[in-house]
């Protein structure tokens, strides 16, 4: 017996795309060897994104519970996801991120202690998702941000 579960979203969307995941999910969990009795989205999202389970929506809800309030159009949202990604891009070195952006050091220390709040956990928890949420952005620009 196995379960499988999507994301829990409000409205009629939010239950299509929940079950979308739970069925990407299940397919994951049928065919891998190390699968438990349940499987949540969640846990493997980056799994189906990369073997094709996932689409375009996928990526935006992706971006979305990532990034979460970093995820707005304001030109600070913008400033403080760009200082997030240099920062991830450069091993975690908040000098050579400072370089690359152009910026002090305690500049780059400032924007990251404001992104972390706005995230609600510290960068480096969930690391390899936000580093994603944020390559994501970088190709598809922000047409993948929530609409204002």
């Amino acid at each position: 017996l196995h379960l499988a579960l999507g994301t829990p979203r409000p409205g009629v969307a939010g239950f299509r795309r929940s079950h979308l995941e739970a069925c990407a999910a299940q397919r994951i969990a049928t065919s891998a060897q190390n699968s438990g009795a349940v499987t949540a989205y969640q846990d493997i999202d980056l799994v189906c994104l990369l073997t094709g389970d996932g689409d375009i929506e996928s990526v935006r809800a992706l971006i979305e519970r990532e990034l979460g309030q970093l995820a707005d159009r304001s030109e600070q949202g913008a400033r403080l996801r760009d200082t997030v990604f240099e920062f991830l891009c450069a091993g975690g070195n908040i000098d050579a991120a400072a370089s690359r952006l152009g910026v002090h050091g305690n500049t780059v220390r400032y924007r990251l202690k404001q992104a972390e709040r706005r995230l609600g956990h510290p960068i480096e928890s969930r690391r390899v998702h936000l580093e994603l949420a944020l390559r994501c952005l970088e190709v598809y620009g922000e047409q993948l941000l929530p609409a204002p």
